[in-house]
Parts: structure tokens; C-alpha cells; sequence
């Protein structure tokens, strides 16, 4: 069940704002980081997942990073 994680984000209803937030970055870094343009850090790919998961438990990291 791959999907990139701006059709996550966008499929539960929530702004690149939310999700910065609920990881603790701005913004605009995570704008850039869901863009491609700099890579998540492992934290943050882990408190991506944590977050998704609490709502999908289907979900698996895989789905979403690689």
C-alpha cells in the first residue's frame, strides 16, 4: 500500500502545519522535507509513522518512506 506522504496528509484532512507541529519542526522545513528536497531524520520518520499509525493501524513504515 505504498502512498507518499503528502496523500497521507492530505486523505486524514491535515495541513503541512499540522503535521509540522505534531513532528516539532516549522513549517517551512517540513514543506521542504515532504517535498524532497531534505530527508526526514529517523526521529522524525518514527514520529511520522507513530502519528499515521495511530490512525491506520495497517499502515506500516514501508508504506509511507521506502
Amino acid at each position: 500500500m505504498k502512498m507518499k506522504l503528502s496523500d497521507l496528509r492530505t486523505r486524514y484532512k491535515l495541513t503541512q502545519q499540522d503535521m509540522a507541529k505534531a513532528i516539532g519542526l516549522s513549517q517551512p522545513l517540513y514543506a521542504m522535507k515532504e517535498g524532497g528536497k531534505r530527508k526526514f531524520t529517523p526521529d522524525e520518520m518514527t514520529k511520522i509513522f507513530t502519528f499515521f499509525k495511530k490512525r491506520n493501524a495497517r499502515l506500516n513504515m514501508q508504506d509511507i518512506f521506502f
